[in-house]
């Protein structure tokens, strides 16, 4: 990755001198400002890390905002350009509420926590454009909505929301690599939650409530130690059980789906041991996965 660092707006040996007078005048805040946005039109990017993804974003923004006429956000959004040219941190920006009508700062933070949960588990492992997209129209669409002050301007703010929107959706196509795989057991003919079972339960829900974007897929698994007619529908109801049992927990049950739900005569999972401990064999998997879907 090779950037371009922003030049010196007076490369002459009367700079120093300059810097001194404008100073006393109280206007080196604006010029420098007009300075590092002048200079992020020439800034250099190459590489496909998220870094290089951001700076290339950033410094788009940065001119988009520029043309409109906004020298502080154009500023703004050229200081983060340079930043992550230099493979430096930047975060997301803040939704301030005494800035942002109260109106608008339910969805933003809403989206601020989908944000923060892509950022924390798929970096280096998904679409790291997408997610550099993604992080960018979110600090477009903060800045946007502190500008609007009525409801009928909100609309000025959908571009920036909705490119977010998409830039979330497209993370979704990644998540099998993040995705998080365990299993309850039972016992035989039983779809009783016995007390292991709960335990890894409580764990499962506790970590779901702080993971409001991730979503719970369960498939039954029988032995064939049981009466074969039976064992379809016991798998079933055993990941019923443990769906039920979540939703006890707190987990809203939207965020569960139990694999063939509505083929309850299908067998879940395939079961070759006619001899030995079918123990492996009688429970309900569990995979869960971040979604990144973002509706709100």
């Amino acid at each position: 990755m090779i950037s371009t660092l922003p030049a010196p707006c007076f490369p002459y040996r009367g700079f120093a001198r300059v810097v001194r007078l404008v100073l006393l005048l109280g206007m080196a805040g604006g010029m420098m400002s007009a300075c590092v946005t002048t200079n992020v039109r020439s800034l250099k990017v190459s590489g496909s890390d998220y870094n290089s993804y951001l700076a290339r974003e950033y410094q788009a923004l940065a001119g988009m905002e520029q043309e409109g006429g906004d020298r502080d956000l154009s500023t703004h959004f050229a200081r983060k350009a340079f930043a992550a040219a230099k493979a430096k941190p930047v975060a997301r920006d803040i939704v301030d509420p005494n800035i942002i009508p109260v109106s608008l700062t339910p969805d933003l933070d809403q989206a601020a926590m989908a944000l923060d949960e892509a950022l924390s588990i798929m970096r280096g492992i998904g679409n790291d454009n997408a997610l550099a997209v993604a992080q960018v129209s979110f600090d477009c669409w903060v800045a946007q909505s502190a500008m609007r002050q009525d409801v009928l301007s909100v609309i000025a703010t959908l571009p920036c929301r909705d490119q977010f929107r998409n830039a979330m959706q497209s993370l979704s196509g990644d998540v099998d690599q993040a995705a998080v795989r365990t299993a309850v057991y039972f016992d035989t003919n039983s779809i009783v939650i016995n007390e292991q079972a709960r335990i890894v339960l409580m764990d499962l829900a506790m970590a779901m409530r702080h993971r409001p974007h991730w979503t719970l897929d369960l498939s039954g698994v029988t032995d064939t130690s049981g009466r074969k007619k039976a064992n379809p529908s016991l798998s079933m109801r055993r990941a019923i059980a443990v769906r039920n049992a979540l939703a006890q927990m707190g987990i809203d049950p939207d965020r569960i789906a139990v694999e063939n739900e509505e083929h309850a005569d299908t067998l879940l999972g395939d079961n070759d041991t006619e001899t030995g401990d079918h123990s492996e064999n009688r429970r309900v998997d569990i995979v869960a996965t971040p979604s990144f879907g973002f509706t709100g």
